[in-house]
């Protein structure tokens, strides 16, 4: 898609400037003044153009939960976050592409997704998340979540010894998912996309080891 943008405001040092943008194929080709129409005409007279925002933490999957949790410490808000009736696919390609759109239409280009995975099915939720952004075209860097120990691990227990069921993962399954997204999706999405590890409270020290 080729379009130019004619007469934007752009913010400098001491007030305003008016500018013209080329783009071409969906890239900024100039800025400047008095350039050439190249495509579409868009009149930004009047519109203030800035760099795209950067959506730096969020979790997708989370959209269903919103405003429906009380004010609560951390690890009882969790809690509450964590007892929800179980993901599946549809709902987490949904929820990825909602909060692309919604980034999108603040002004961001790009988004940190620190995406939950689905137990037993964490590379086909990772693709599906890909699917999402993809179609959108955002810039995206996901970001999975990955623990191997239960929720109630990471609690405070004062002077109690609790005891923990075990998590459905152990370290080295755990290990493992994360190597084989990193060969499934870091090359084939690292122009406009990137895979990037978010580590949960939950984990065991060996998966902080480099």
């Amino acid at each position: 898609m080729n379009f130019t943008i004619k007469n934007a405001l752009s913010p400098v040092k001491e007030g305003y400037t008016t500018l013209d943008i080329q783009v071409m194929e969906g890239i900024i080709t100039q800025v400047g003044q008095n350039l050439n129409v190249i495509g579409t005409l868009i009149d930004g007279q009047d519109k203030l153009v800035l760099p795209g925002f950067f959506n730096a933490h969020t979790h997708s999957v989370e959209k269903w939960q919103r405003g429906i949790i009380p004010p609560l410490p951390l690890e009882l808000w969790l809690a509450h976050l964590c007892d929800f009736a179980p993901l599946d696919m549809e709902r987490v390609y949904l929820s990825a592409l909602g909060t692309g759109v919604e980034t999108l239409l603040s002004g961001g280009t790009s988004v940190v997704d620190h995406l939950v995975l689905i137990p037993g099915q964490e590379l086909e939720t990772i693709a599906t998340v890909v699917r999402a952004y993809q179609t959108l075209g955002i810039r995206a860097f996901i970001a999975p979540l990955i623990q191997d120990e239960p929720l109630t691990a990471g609690m405070p227990e004062g002077k109690l010894l609790a005891s923990h069921e075990y998590y459905c993962r152990s370290t080295d399954e755990t290990l493992a998912i994360v190597e084989q997204a990193v060969i499934n999706f870091h090359k084939k999405i690292a122009e406009r996309h990137g895979s990037h590890l978010a580590l949960d409270r939950k984990c065991q020290r060996r998966i902080y080891s480099p």
